[in-house]
């Protein structure tokens, strides 16, 4: 958890003007990056340590990988929504969250973590 509020961190500093590598994308949108920090603040110390990211329209991601086929992904949406993407040997899936949000994901990461 450390770790992952550290890479978010420094997010902050990396991505916070426009056209950030060029190509016109957003700045990292505030209301996601605060969104993500609040989530991964309380997550359970099961939870491995995740990719933080930033995608081109300024939402913060959480991905995990256990192989090129099987990840989690948590996309923080700037309206206080998650998507999520998940795909493992035995199903693939992707949904929007717009309550019960912690709950929800919370039993959906503990299933990819095989907890």
């Amino acid at each position: 958890v450390g770790r992952m509020q550290a890479d978010l961190s420094s997010l902050l500093n990396r991505y916070c003007n426009d056209n950030w590598n060029g190509y016109d994308e957003a700045p990292i949108s505030a209301t996601s990056w605060n969104f993500a920090n609040e989530f991964v603040k309380d997550l359970p110390t099961w939870v491995s340590q995740a990719d933080v990211s930033v995608d081109a329209d300024g939402e913060v991601s959480l991905e995990w990988y256990r192989s090129k086929t099987e990840y989690l992904e948590l996309v923080f949406g700037a309206s206080g929504c998650v998507h999520l993407f998940m795909q493992t040997k035995s199903a693939k899936y992707s949904d929007l969250f717009k309550e019960n949000i912690r709950a929800k994901l919370m039993s959906l990461i503990a299933e990819f973590e095989n907890v």
